[in-house]
């Protein structure tokens, strides 16, 4: 429906940090159309809620979900929507990587089909 999406980031660990360890992952996400440049900068990241890490090596973690997120470029029907993801260092203290797996997107639809 071209409105707001809210993200669920799936990421694990490559090792089991220092204990009570946490990490912090954003996202932004911008619309184009037909003939746009891609060279727009993208709108504020949203962060999803820092994540204390469970000390195992390779658990899958799933974050809490985002507060809403406004997609840029005002968004239609059938347009590309692009994200910018990233981990937000200077709000975690995760001392070993962290690897993003995937991300949930959770939308409105308008309609019950695609007709």
């Amino acid at each position: 429906d071209e409105g707001t999406l809210v993200f669920q980031f799936v990421w694990s660990a490559t090792g089991q940090g220092g204990g009570n360890d946490s990490v912090v992952w954003t996202i932004a996400a911008q619309a184009y159309a037909s003939d746009d440049p891609l060279t727009g900068a993208f709108p504020a990241a949203t962060a999803a809620t820092l994540q204390e890490h469970s000390a195992t090596n390779d658990d899958v973690m799933i974050t809490a979900e985002t507060s809403a997120v406004t997609v840029g470029g005002s968004p239609a029907a059938e347009e590309f929507v692009a994200f910018e993801v990233s981990r937000d260092v200077s709000e975690d203290d995760l001392d070993v990587d962290a690897r993003l797996h995937g991300i949930k997107i959770h939308y409105t639809i308008d309609a019950g089909t695609d007709d």
